[in-house]
Order: C-alpha cells, then structure tokens, then sequence
C-alpha cells in the first residue's frame, strides 16, 4: 500500500464531491420531475445511480491500476 497523503485525499475529496452532486441533482432535477406525468422517478434515479456506480468504478479502477502495467511498444509488437 502507497502511503501518498495529497492522493488518498484527492480521491477520498474526489468521492464527496460525486456524493454531494449526486444529492443535488436528486434534490433540483429528479424530484421535480417526479410530479410530471411522462416521467418516472424511478426509472431517472436507476439511470443516474447506474451511470454514478460505472463513474465511481471507473475511478476506483483508475486509482488502483499500477500506471506502468504495459510493457514498452506493445502496439508496434502487433503491428507486425
């Protein structure tokens, strides 16, 4: 485990602030769009729970992938 104190920060920072934006979109935009008649409340917040869940893996992959996992010119040993 890489003991990197600005890193773990940025991510723990990184995570509240698609917390805190995930309640406010809830909050200003699903609820009011809860009273309209065309849209459903439920199938907008599994949209946006779904996209928030691969954007939150998406990051935690990012965090943890080591960044020199590929072997130098990979693509031009295909190429060939």
């Amino acid at each position: 485990f890489v003991k990197d104190v600005c890193g773990i920060a940025c991510c723990v920072f990184t995570y509240v602030i698609m917390l805190t934006v995930s309640g406010l979109t809830y909050k200003v935009s699903v609820r009011p769009l809860a009273s309209e008649e065309y849209v459903s409340d439920v199938g907008c917040i599994i949209g946006y729970v779904v996209l928030l869940g691969l954007a939150a893996s998406s990051h935690f992959i990012c965090v943890i992938t080591n960044p020199g996992a590929l072997n130098r010119n990979t693509a031009l040993s295909y190429a060939t």
